[in-house]
């Protein structure tokens, strides 16, 4: 590529302190030195490589910074994992509980900020929080009203993801997976998973 260069010419004027100047020594010596300036080829070029650089940058920060409130989902549960929120719609906190486990009493599972609309004396802890779940586990998962599994129950199947369940909001004390039932041989009672 062609270049135009410039010649400069450059004046110093030297002083000189512990000497003193003589007829020989010069008062000021003259130095010359070549820019290569780029041709206005090559400055469009420069131009539009910045430009493309900035766009590139402002692109990737738009994608990295959210532009406002993320939104919650079901998909934020671990496959593998029975999770439930505090709040409906899959927000706020969130406990997962992996395949196969169970809990007797959720009122000895602290969780940080979270407030009982039915249940004071909860506050702080799991029991009667959950709002939203999800089933991601390969069985069905039974929600209980009440601690050990008693009282009113509710089935949720694997790859369910309900906003609302029967136990009513901030209900759920106990959980665990459901229970294998083998159906009488001579009956149409159907083999099933179970809550009771």
């Amino acid at each position: 590529m062609p270049t135009q260069s410039t010649r400069y010419q450059l004046e110093i004027d030297l002083k000189w302190a512990q000497r003193r100047p003589s007829r020989d020594s010069p008062r000021a010596m003259s130095l010359t030195f070549q820019s290569v300036r780029p041709t206005p080829e090559e400055m469009l070029k420069l131009r539009k490589t910045a430009l493309v650089f900035v766009f590139s940058l402002l692109a990737i920060g738009g994608l990295l910074l959210p532009s406002g409130p993320v939104a919650a989902s079901s998909s934020d549960c671990p496959n593998g994992y029975f999770c439930f929120w505090v709040e409906n719609n899959y927000s706020g906190p969130r406990y997962n509980l992996i395949a196969g486990d169970h809990n007797p009493n959720l009122q000895g599972n602290p969780c940080g900020g979270c407030r009982s609309s039915t249940n004071g004396s909860a506050n702080g802890t799991w029991n009667d929080m959950a709002s939203s779940w999800y089933n991601r586990t390969s069985i069905p998962i039974c929600i209980f009203r009440d601690g050990n599994y008693t009282g009113l129950s509710e089935i949720i199947y694997s790859g369910s993801a309900p906003n609302s369940s029967n136990l009513g909001n901030d209900q759920m004390t106990s959980v665990r997976p459901a229970i294998w039932r083998q159906g009488p041989t001579q009956t149409t009672i159907p083999s099933a998973r179970v809550c009771t």
